[in-house]
């Protein structure tokens, strides 16, 4: 290889390697200081039609604080599009609501996405597309919360013992429950002295004729 090759081969190895400086700087800047962006939010179904109708409510994070987060709500357009500008250190996040779809939220990073980059105090690409799958309300079931309970399990051991998944509690006489749509039995086992060894096992079987289940 001649001197002049071996000059020119350095030369560009030194180039790139200043570019790739420059990008992780530039990187590590916006996280730190927050850079432009413009993300463009995409709203689908899961067969791919534009969700023409949808609500959102969505946030840039400049310093990573909700204090300081810049806000933009509104409705996405009739294709299904809605654009979030502003200053952010990469983080942004949306919440989409439509009548007869699930409400679909995400926190997001321009930084974890291996395409994005930074470059003249812009995330790039500016104006980049982020495609949301609102998914359809198929025969919805009503669920039922209940709080405050004290204890996972009474203490009975090594008996099955009924629960009322309507009244949320336990069959009597361990709780006010009726009927027992589900019994469960905790099984514990301690060792003795000089060996020493304590087993925990749960096993639940639903009553209307299903198998008995381990977990």
């Amino acid at each position: 290889m001649s001197t002049k090759t071996t000059t020119v081969a350095l030369t560009l190895l030194l180039a790139h390697s200043l570019i790739a400086d420059d990008a992780g700087d530039a990187l590590k800047q916006a996280r730190r200081y927050g850079a432009e962006a413009c993300v463009v939010l995409r709203c689908i179904d899961q067969d791919g039609n534009n969700v023409t109708n949808a609500t959102v409510s969505t946030a840039l994070y400049p310093d990573g604080s909700f204090e300081n987060a810049i806000v933009r709500n509104g409705t996405v357009d009739t294709n299904g599009y809605f654009m979030m500008k502003g200053k952010t250190n990469g983080e942004f996040s949306y919440t989409f609501t439509e009548q007869g779809y699930y409400e679909t939220r995400e926190v997001k990073h321009l930084f974890r996405i291996p395409t994005v980059s930074v470059s003249s105090g812009r995330w790039q690409p500016y104006g980049m597309t982020n495609t949301v799958v609102l998914k359809r309300k198929f025969n919805p079931v009503a669920m039922c919360v209940k709080s405050d309970r004290k204890g996972i399990l009474p203490q009975v051991k090594n008996e099955y013992i009924g629960f009322d998944l309507e009244q949320g509690d336990w069959v009597q006489p361990h709780g006010k429950g009726v009927h027992a749509d589900l019994n469960l039995k905790y099984e514990y086992e301690a060792g003795t002295v000089p060996i020493l060894h304590y087993r925990g096992a749960v096993f639940f079987a639903f009553t209307h004729s299903c198998p008995k289940s381990r977990f």
